[in-house]
């Protein structure tokens, strides 16, 4: 099942719509402003808002988009801050050199995943 193409002079659905509050003696209407916001009878039975499934859906993406950098940045940070070698740089090793290397490349690896290129998605390049 396809979805009917749009007419290219229509206009988009509104953003936010709102159904009136209950009233016994009325039929419930729809509006695209909430116009009963100031109305003191309608504190008890506000009107119900609606918001476009579309815009929902991208604000949720975003939020996990969000979610998703923030936890690669942290990983990021903790997982340099345990391989990176904590004594004075005079001090260091052999091992201390690659152990610092290879906690500079751990963190570059977990940063890649958040805007990921074509050469670092898994089965690309290497």
């Amino acid at each position: 099942m396809s979805t009917p193409a749009i007419p290219p002079d229509s206009k988009p659905d509104h953003e936010r719509i709102w159904l009136s509050p209950r009233d016994p003696f009325e039929e419930r209407t729809w509006c695209q402003d909430n116009v009963w916001a100031d109305i003191p009878e309608c504190a008890d039975d506000p009107p119900t808002e609606y918001v476009r499934a579309d815009l929902v859906a991208a604000a949720v993406a975003q939020a996990r988009a969000d979610a998703r950098e923030h936890a690669l940045r942290e990983a990021a940070s903790e997982a340099f801050g345990l391989l990176y070698p904590t004594n004075p740089k005079p001090d260091w090793t052999r091992y201390a050199h690659e152990k610092a290397d290879h906690a500079i490349r751990v963190r570059m690896a977990i940063l890649s995943l958040i805007h990921p290129t074509p050469s670092t998605e898994p089965g690309h390049g290497e």
